[in-house]
């Protein structure tokens, strides 16, 4: 047990400047457990990692790759797919 506190002692160093602590390291059963949660807005770090990853001529990258998604999502939904009656 004194192990498994040393790692997430180093696991929440580790993750100090994006999480906090919900709840320290305890028991449950055989397991040790530790709650954390995320103090970052995971809106602003898509925005900035968006923005910081483009390169010149590459502006549209996301728009075209949102499209062929959305084209792969309608190709392969359950309409798309043929199927066979029972009655056959």
């Amino acid at each position: 047990m004194e192990m498994g506190k040393e790692i997430f002692e180093i696991i929440k160093a580790s993750l100090a400047d994006v999480s906090k602590v919900e709840r320290d390291p305890h028991l449950e059963g055989r397991r040790l457990v530790m709650v954390l949660s995320s103090t970052v807005n995971r809106a602003l770090i898509e925005k900035k990692n968006r923005f910081s990853e483009k390169e010149p001529g590459q502006e549209n990258r996301p728009a075209q790759e949102a499209k062929s998604s959305n084209e792969a999502a309608v190709n392969n939904s359950p309409d798309s797919i043929p199927c066979q009656s029972s009655d056959e």
